[in-house]
């Protein structure tokens, strides 16, 4: 009869231990996840603020257009105001008379737009106030010019309408300067945002990659 001998396990086989080789195991399965799961959230949390941020710019780029628009329009209205004065021709208060609800519109929407800056509010109040103090003396002027009466003339030559005028120019590039710095400031943050989502993916690439070796 043939006898073999009962075979004996390598050194390898016998140096290995189960319960550590399982811990192994499940730290070479779990790692991964975790740290998939980290960079998951990292990343989307700085979207959410590279969103927040995009949103941001995007509200000062239509406050900037609308209150480029609502000054255009106050310009007009003076342009035609002076223009019937100077000829009385009626059709040259066209603009002043298409301004008269507009440019009221435009600045109670830029208030909705600059609800979360007071001093901004403060600005179109004072900016709304003037204007209605200009509309009163250019209908007066208006008035008087339709009338025949040379009193219009004594406004006009005051001053009075002029400096209303430069007041809310005033108030209006105060206002621009104010939006024009927040979109710089919004514009270096976003890029900010975008390299620091590159360079934390980059990182974590790496960490992981250390850690899994």
């Amino acid at each position: 009869d043939w006898h073999f001998a009962p075979a004996h396990p390598s050194p390898i086989a016998s140096a290995i231990d189960p319960k550590a080789f399982n811990r192994i195991l499940e730290i070479s399965v779990s790692l991964p996840l975790v740290l998939m799961g980290i960079l998951t959230v990292i990343f989307i949390g700085l979207i959410f603020y590279l969103m927040s941020v995009v949103r941001s710019v995007d509200r000062v780029d239509q406050v900037l257009a609308q209150s480029h628009e609502v000054l255009r329009i106050v310009i007009d209205s003076q342009t035609g105001q002076r223009g019937f004065l100077l000829t009385g021709q009626e059709e040259f208060l066209e603009p002043y008379n298409r301004s008269a609800r507009s440019v009221d519109q435009e600045i109670e929407s830029l208030k909705g737009l600059s609800k979360i800056y007071p001093e901004q509010i403060q600005r179109l109040e004072r900016i709304s106030s003037i204007h209605q103090e200009w509309k009163a003396y250019a209908q007066k002027t208006i008035e008087f010019k339709r009338q025949g009466n040379n009193e219009y003339l004594k406004r006009v030559t005051s001053g009075e309408g002029k400096g209303r005028i430069d007041e809310i120019r005033r108030q209006f590039s105060e206002f621009i300067r104010f939006e024009e710095k927040l979109h710089a400031d919004r514009s270096a943050a976003t890029q900010g945002v975008i390299g620091l989502v590159i360079l934390v993916i980059v990182m974590l690439s790496v960490l992981a990659g250390i850690f899994l070796a």
